[in-house]
């Protein structure tokens, strides 16, 4: 009789706990999706008090610390500081230097004035300008005193444009010069696409095909 009893007792609580267990469930259920909903609205309410200008446009000017962009009528000033970050196509890290007018760009930031059409920069992302190291082949069209033309067989005329720190080298990977290069030679180059402008820039070997040493 004494086994009969306990097991009775047994029964009625497992009984008497499974709707306590099931709202303590579905209690915890509803707080933690109360709590999602919570974070996600701080989150928006966050990211609208610190990027409230969204402007996409084509840059009219350049300065050392500003953007003239235009998009749909209108003219932005975007100003770039030490807490500016500046970004390539695909998001690889950019430089001021490498912007030109005529690049198309994305800007996010804060607005700087009631009218609003100047921006403090948070972002910068040009769209012009491809992450990676392109490479390229064509045939040198002219020469001018630092940069050249070749042509290429899918985008046409390119010109390609260097500083100090571009090697040129003959097909064997011998060192040349840039004087060495004469129209209608055969050549690679490697250097950063601007798509908009179809330029190359930052370039870092030019290999002369047509010079044997």
């Amino acid at each position: 009789m004494k086994n009969v009893l306990i097991g009775l007792l047994v029964m009625a609580g497992v009984f008497m706990t499974m709707p306590v267990n099931a709202l303590e469930k579905k209690s915890l259920k509803q707080m933690r999706a109360q709590k999602k909903s919570l974070i996600e609205k701080v989150k928006n309410k966050v990211k609208k008090l610190r990027f409230n200008a969204q402007v996409s446009g084509t840059i009219s000017a350049i300065n050392d610390s500003t953007l003239t962009v235009s998009s749909e009528g209108k003219t932005y000033t975007i100003f770039i500081s030490e807490r500016s970050k500046t970004r390539r196509r695909f998001w690889g890290k950019a430089d001021l230097s490498e912007f030109s007018v005529g690049n198309k760009v994305n800007v996010i930031g804060k607005w700087r004035n009631p009218q609003q059409s100047e921006i403090d920069a948070i972002l910068v992302r040009n769209l012009s300008i491809q992450k990676r190291w392109g490479v390229f082949f064509g045939d040198v069209k002219s020469k001018s005193s630092n940069s050249f033309v070749i042509s290429t067989p899918k985008k046409s005329d390119t010109s390609v444009f260097f500083d100090v720190g571009a090697k040129f080298v003959s097909r064997n990977e011998k060192p040349i010069s840039f004087s060495d290069l004469k129209v209608e030679d055969r050549v690679r180059v490697k250097g950063i696409w601007d798509v908009s402008l179809n330029k190359l820039i930052e370039v870092e070997q030019v290999k002369d095909f047509s010079i044997l040493n």
